[in-house]
């Protein structure tokens, strides 16, 4: 049986380039790593952060959009872990930013969802629709992001791309904004911050027909509750 020696260096180079180095071919190399061609094991690496296999995968062919049996691109599993390397060499190669999995998902709400705000940025610069809402249950982005308590994501949607920022008054199907979300969750900064963005602190949910600062209120955030109705905080605070 005749071995495949592959240089360091060559894979050094391609690690680097995210192009194959002369003599080094996609097909060997899947044989070298015993690694079996499908849209499963594509998906699979790019959500390990494997940059060097996901690259042989696209070099090989693979339709840089193809799903796993899960429904999700290798583009949602390498955002949802964080791995921003993996997430820009995809994105290098025109994958689709708004595709959902069965659950309604893109790419950029499940880097929300992990709290991954590097993968955010990457996908927000890459053009992805930030109002996009879940078909299923109307959440955006910034409704995941402001829930989570993740700042950094929450001030990337707001700034946005070329196509301009997040809408801070947009609601989901309970009619929840993401100032509601974020002072249910407690989290202060990220309600002064959509304030500060314009977020409007009148709008009632759909349920209970309550603004944000009664959720607050309910939930045991009097700070906040505070803060929404009169633009104070507690003392200490």
């Amino acid at each position: 049986m005749k071995i495949l020696l592959v240089p360091v260096a060559a894979l050094s180079l391609y690690i680097a380039t995210h192009e194959l180095a002369p003599g080094v071919f996609p097909g060997d190399e899947f044989r070298r790593l015993e690694i079996t061609y499908s849209a499963d094991e594509y998906a699979k690496r790019a959500g390990m952060g494997d940059a060097y296999v996901v690259g042989l995968f696209l070099e090989k062919g693979m339709d840089v959009d193809s799903r796993d049996k899960n429904g999700a691109t290798a583009l949602m599993r390498a955002a949802e872990n964080g791995h921003v390397k993996v997430v820009k060499l995809i994105l290098s190669k025109k994958a689709d930013t708004n595709a959902t999995d069965k659950n309604g998902y893109t790419a950029l709400m499940v880097a929300a969802e992990g709290r991954h705000a590097e993968a955010v940025k990457a996908l927000v610069t890459a053009g992805a629709d930030i109002n996009k809402k879940n078909p299923k249950r109307g959440t955006t982005a910034l409704m995941i992001a402001s829930a989570k308590g993740n700042a950094d994501s929450v001030e990337a949607l707001i700034k946005g791309g070329a196509a301009g920022g997040a809408d801070v008054n947009a609601t989901d199907n309970n009619g929840y904004t993401a100032l509601m979300l974020a002072a249910e969750k407690g989290h202060m900064g990220i309600v002064e911050k959509l304030v500060e963005s314009g977020a409007d602190r009148k709008i009632r949910n759909k349920k209970w027909h309550v603004t944000a600062a009664y959720i607050a209120s309910y939930t045991g955030h009097k700070d906040i509750a505070a803060y929404l109705r009169h633009n104070r905080r507690k003392a200490g605070r």
